[in-house]
Parts: C-alpha cells; structure tokens; sequence
C-alpha cells in the first residue's frame, strides 16, 4: 500500500488553490472548476484541494510536511510573498533537521524542513 493523495476540503477554493500554485509554487495536475477540484504534485504525493462548505471547521488537525533544500531560503521566499512564519529552529535532541512552520489560507499547518548536513 503506498499513499496516493492527500484530500483537503475548503472553504474558499479558489484562493487556497492559488495560494498552494502561485505561493508554494506546487505545479498542477489536473483541475476541476465546475466542481471545484484540483489536484497538485506534492513530490511523490498528490495533494487535492476540494471546496466544502462555509460552515465546515478551519483544518487545525491538518499537518502537511514539505522536505525542501533549504528551510531558511524557503522561508525567505514566503516571507517576500507576504506569509507569516515561525521563525526556523533545529530539531530538539539532536535528530538533524532543520525546520519552520506556517499556516495555509484555511489555518491547515504546514511544516517545511531540510536535513542538516553532519
């Protein structure tokens, strides 16, 4: 068994989809517009963002994490789109990682890390 995708539902489709495309630059795979569906390449995982309701909850039990090149030259690049990080930190008791988090368009977490190098 290996995950294919991960489904998250929004409230406001069209702006966590541009969101997720133009500020973490995630390059789409298919959309849906009539009934308001994408799915993104997330590396070996597709991510899709699907329109819920108004009324449903902010996703505060999401937690998607990115492994990127370089914590601190992302967080620059997100900073300068206008998105309020965590400041960085190395990963507690010494397992080599470097990483930040922020929040997407609908309060869903996002972690971003890279590996230390020994």
């Amino acid at each position: 068994m290996k995950l294919y995708m991960v489904e998250i539902r929004v409230r406001d489709w069209p702006h966590t989809f541009h969101w997720y495309r133009d500020v973490l630059g995630l390059p789409v795979i298919f959309v849906d517009e009539p009934n308001r569906f994408v799915m993104l390449s997330a590396g070996r995982v597709r991510l899709a963002l699907k329109a819920g309701s108004p009324t449903d909850p902010v996703h505060e039990s999401v937690n998607l994490v990115f492994e990127v090149s370089d914590v601190d030259a992302t967080r620059k690049m997100l900073t300068a789109k206008g998105v309020v990080t965590e400041p960085p930190f190395d990963s507690p008791l010494n397992e080599g990682y470097r990483e930040m988090r922020f929040k997407d368009p609908e309060g869903a977490q996002i972690r971003v890390f890279s590996w230390l190098e020994n």
